[in-house]
């Protein structure tokens, strides 16, 4: 194994190390320095940095050292006149810039020893850079930006995350990444801005042509963040030419631009085949998408429909979802998640549409716990499935899942007599049998065993599947729920498999029920 093999030492209270290129911005020629360093790998060498004599005992031992290795057959490695150090050493001294990039990448292109040792501590594909101000993005620009060693260390990043900076929570140092990374763009795989405030003027047109350098970009996921105007956001999406996956939580937009002041830029992102929209007030952003004719090639999508936060106006996702299922002509895979109790869940649905869906495939309904799931199902799920022309159908899944709210009692009603002698059962609080328990007295699945059983559902291809998410404690109690499931929907059963399980971590609790 190579090191640096120049090594020259001076008489007096001054030690210079003189090395390779990148080996000399990895020791400084302070004494005081090289001396500490030493005595962290050889105590014996005690002031050996600056007393000569005692660098003359100290290859003396070393000598005396290795004849007495090369007489058990042993192959010493020592300093030789020129200097040279075992690789150990030079391990020790590169564990001491763990944390200085900078110095690693200079260090690794010395030789392959250091370069297996220094690729430890370098970034991985599957690394994630966090920048929540300017000074962290000058500092991985000092890394990446201009002084990377060779085509062998340049790495693809897997994503980088914006977070928004000071008591604003300002993006400003977006157009700094944009510019001080320009050349690394290319190799980012996923984009993330968090928490943070789009302020006017804050990113100029050359930072959204350094952006359309992007071209490994496939994922981009906007998440609590506040934008000046739509037209920010249309030129953000499509500054990304490979954009693939697209998500859309909690994003405001403070002007919202339609029609003709809605200024669409030229490029479009013509891969983006999947789209998650959780948030309120986005129907400029889904025109926006429509307009562009974006949501066209969209495959798989999920709606989330939520309540308002407590002391605001309910949701304005009514004439939201409605366009994009009305412009999603190629969607294939639609998941509908219904979160809270609230009325203004209703409304959503009964502006729910799926006619236009005519490729649809696979349908899932995720119903938490907090949700009227005997109104979901008679307003929503079978609403939706009512108006459907999609020959397509394969899979109809329906998600039920528990959400552990403290301060919740539990009272078992007498169908449940099993659960009152397991251990399970006293725990008041406990989330599985609350919703069990709702689910066995509330839910009504008549209306949707008399849907699927009708001839536009007749195909032999489609599957029905009725889930509960969590972990079940008591086997009795999922035993009692998949028969009331199964009585609930007799006439489906009879033409078609029937799924009902428990998901219980890794493991899955299931059983098939149906004709053969």
């Amino acid at each position: 194994m190579s090191s640096p093999k120049s090594y020259k030492h001076a008489r007096g209270r001054s030690d210079t190390v003189s090395t390779t290129t990148a080996s000399s911005s990895l020791i400084t020629t302070s004494s005081t320095i090289i001396g500490i360093r030493r005595e962290s790998w050889d105590p014996m060498y005690r002031e050996a940095g600056t007393d000569a004599p005692a660098r003359t005992d100290w290859l003396k031992r070393l000598t005396r050292i290795e004849r007495e290795l090369g007489k058990s057959g042993a192959k010493p490695v020592r300093p030789t006149a020129r200097g040279e150090l075992p690789i150990d050493i030079w391990e020790r001294v590169l564990n001491e810039f763990q944390d200085d990039l900078r110095v690693l990448f200079a260090c690794a292109c010395v030789c392959r020893a250091w370069y297996s040792h220094a690729s430890k501590s370098l970034p991985r594909i599957d690394d994630v850079w966090e920048l929540a101000g300017r000074a962290d993005v000058m500092r991985v620009a000092r890394v990446f930006g201009w002084e990377y060693p060779s085509v062998l260390m340049q790495r693809k990043w897997r994503a980088v995350v914006v977070r928004g900076s000071g008591p604003t929570h300002s993006l400003a140092h977006l157009k700094t990444f944009a510019a001080a990374l320009a050349k690394q763009l290319r190799r980012i795989d996923e984009l993330e801005v968090h928490s943070g405030v789009w302020m006017p003027g804050a990113v100029d047109a050359p930072t959204f042509a350094r952006f359309s350098m992007c071209i490994a970009l496939s994922r981009l996921t906007l998440h609590g963040v506040t934008f000046p105007s739509t037209t920010i956001v249309a030129k953000l999406v499509c500054a990304l030419p490979n954009l693939a996956r697209l998500s859309i939580v909690d994003v405001k937009t403070v002007q919202k631009r339609r029609g003709q002041d809605l200024c669409l830029p030229h490029g479009r992102p013509l891969q983006l085949r999947w789209l998650l929209l959780d948030s309120s007030e986005v129907c400029d952003v889904i025109e926006f998408l429509a307009r562009a004719c974006i949501t066209r090639a969209i495959t798989q999508a999920t709606l989330v429909v939520r309540a308002a936060e407590q002391g605001r106006q309910p949701w304005s996702d009514t004439s939201c979802y409605p366009i994009f299922l009305e412009d999603a002509i190629a969607l294939e895979r639609l998941t509908i998640e219904l979160r809270d109790r609230n009325s203004h869940n209703l409304s959503v649905a009964h502006t729910l549409s799926l006619a236009a869906s005519s490729r649809l495939k696979e349908i899932q309904f995720v119903l938490y716990h907090s949700v009227d799931s005997k109104l979901m199902f008679r307003d929503c799920s079978v609403s939706l499935l009512a108006g459907m022309t999609s020959s397509y159908l394969r899979k109809i899944d329906i998600k039920f899942v528990v959400e552990d709210k403290p301060g919740m009692s539990l009272s078992l009603p007498d169908s449940l007599v099993p659960l009152k002698s397991s251990a399970a059962c006293s725990e008041a609080s406990n989330p599985q049998l609350r919703l069990m328990k709702d689910l066995t007295e509330d839910l009504d699945l008549s209306a949707l065993d008399n849907l699927l059983s009708n001839p536009q559902f007749a195909s032999d291809r489609l599957v029905v599947i009725v889930s509960l998410d969590y972990t079940w404690p008591v086997r009795d109690s999922y035993a009692i729920w998949r028969q009331h499931v199964e009585r609930q929907l007799a006439k489906t059963r009879d033409i078609r498999p029937v799924f009902v399980w428990v998901e219980t971590g890794i493991i899955r609790v299931s059983r098939w029920t149906g004709r053969s």
